[in-house]
């Protein structure tokens, strides 16, 4: 497609496309983008409340020791009932102290019952910081103890 000048006289043909408008339009998009990007990102985590189980499996255990870590919505860890993590710990120093008592606690296990490997049952509450629980499962998991079981809380009938 050609365009003219104007004038007849001066019969010059364009063929090019003047594209100094649209460059405009995506630098303002591009800018509007790279204020916006931080904004989004820096979102709170999303507020999930999981539900409670709605059936749950009696899993005979009595044969097996087990060992019961409970995490508060604090921060705060318990070791069969005793604390040994308080909230102000990091996340990083949670793993290396908490590893030190399961292996500590696994091997007493292992002793008394030869052969068998301890449960891990993790009890944590559903408004926990997700990083905290992390901690928790990769301490777990280097230990290198039986299954992990996750405690949860079964509604009462009608509900």
């Amino acid at each position: 497609m050609a365009f003219s000048g104007g004038g007849n006289r001066n019969r010059q043909t364009f063929s090019d496309i003047n594209i100094t408008p649209l460059t405009d339009v995506f630098l303002v998009l591009l800018v509007i983008m790279i204020l916006l990007a931080p904004l989004l990102d820096n979102q709170a985590a999303l507020k999930v409340d999981p539900p409670a189980a709605q059936s749950a499996q009696n899993t005979d255990t009595s044969k097996v020791k087990s060992i019961l870590i409970e995490v508060a919505k604090e921060g705060v860890i318990a070791l069969n009932g005793k604390q040994i993590i308080d909230a102000s710990l990091p996340n990083e120093q949670v793993q290396e102290k908490l590893y030190a008592a399961l292996a500590e606690q696994g091997q007493a296990i292992e002793k008394e019952t030869p052969g068998q490997k301890p449960t891990v049952k993790l009890k944590a509450d559903n408004k926990v910081d997700y990083g905290r629980v992390v901690s928790v499962l990769d301490a777990v998991n280097k230990a290198q103890l039986g299954k992990l079981s996750l405690v949860t809380t079964v509604p009462p009938e009608g509900q």
